[in-house]
């Protein structure tokens, strides 16, 4: 019977004073996907599971920045952080003693843009230089496109000469297209008169 009791003490000693599980750092997801010019993490503690003293100790890089260290010469205004973070697939790596472990940290652009100027109905005279470039914007994190679809064909905002088309009506479609080909449409109507 002692030597059970000194077996299970032993055991259960050896046990206790693992603490190798305990010093480990583990990932919380293997990939990481960021909206561009929306949500991106700068926290460690996003990427990685461990006990807070670890995960002070434990080295966290994207695209080889090291996100403990301040960056005095970084832009971190949203254009700065674009800048540094384009659309694209990233290489992470997290590092504590002898464990590295890798993770991707995607930067996806799947938001449209936006229209910040539309007309539902434009009015031109026939004949005249009025064109519609300006009655028509949008914006987005990356550049934007306007392009009018006109009885199922489209052109290109620039190309389109209203004036010069005969008197009438014309339902129009008005498609913004970003860099990511992510489309936002509007229906409006141009007078000819």
């Amino acid at each position: 019977m002692r030597k059970i009791l000194i077996i299970v003490f032993f055991l259960s000693t050896l046990i206790g004073c693992d603490t190798t599980n305990n010093e480990r750092i583990e990932l919380r997801k293997k990939e990481f996907v960021f909206e561009f010019g929306l949500s991106y993490s700068y926290n460690k503690e996003d990427y990685i599971k461990a006990d807070k003293e670890i995960l002070e100790k434990t080295k966290v890089m994207i695209n080889g920045i090291d996100l403990d260290e301040p960056r005095k010469d970084l832009n971190t205004t949203i254009e700065g952080w674009l800048e540094l973070y384009p659309v694209k697939e990233y290489k992470g790596i997290a590092t504590y003693k002898d464990q590295t472990l890798e993770f991707i940290v995607k930067i996806e652009d799947t938001t449209p843009p936006e229209f910040n100027n539309f007309q539902e109905e434009v009015e031109i005279k026939h004949g005249s230089d009025d064109h519609i470039e300006n009655m028509f914007q949008a914006s987005d994190y990356s550049e934007v496109k306007i392009i009018i679809n006109i009885a199922g064909d489209e052109f290109d905002i620039q190309a389109t000469d209203f004036a010069n088309m005969e008197v009438g009506e014309y339902d129009i479609i008005v498609i913004a297209v970003d860099s990511y080909n992510n489309r936002i449409k509007k229906q409006s109507r141009i007078i000819v008169k």
